[in-house]
């Protein structure tokens, strides 16, 4: 049973073509901590990131935020133990195969590939890149978490 979701910031929550986070992914972020998961945000470290969190006031939506210089699998580990969840309890979301996806999957986590913006043709190369789901809109994930599935 998924109890917690780890999301990518930039193009998967934030798109920063537009500079903004869409209306319909805050409402989708405030649902899924209603419904009782535990939601963390990882990201790489970069100027104006904690701020535009800031000015969405997404710090009380997420139980724990991670601002780092590179994704890799000991940031992930900390993540998963700070939000007291083992790898099968828990869900990665994220818009690069080659990224998020692939340290996760590399850890037994299940993983959503957001197929949409700049990284939308970056295919997989390897197994370990492959999701588990792969949606184009990111309301859909309530659709796998809640019982529904889009693959």
């Amino acid at each position: 049973m998924i109890r917690g979701i780890i999301f990518d910031f930039n193009r998967t929550l934030y798109i920063p073509e537009i500079k903004k986070i869409p209306e319909e992914t805050i409402e989708l972020l405030k649902n899924l901590k209603k419904l009782g998961f535990s939601l963390a945000l990882i990201s790489i470290k970069e100027a104006e990131r904690e701020e535009i969190i800031e000015a969405y006031n997404l710090f009380t939506l997420f139980s724990i935020l991670k601002f780092v210089d590179e994704k890799n699998r000991a940031v992930f580990q900390e993540v998963l133990m700070s939000l007291k969840c083992s790898s099968e309890e828990v869900v990665v979301i994220g818009d690069r195969v080659r990224s998020e996806i692939k340290i996760a999957n590399g850890m037994g986590i299940k993983t959503i590939w957001y197929r949409q913006g700049k990284f939308s043709n970056e295919l997989p190369q390897e197994k370990v890149e492959l999701p588990n789901w792969t949606i184009d809109y990111l309301p859909q994930i309530k659709d796998i978490l809640c019982g529904g599935s889009t693959q």
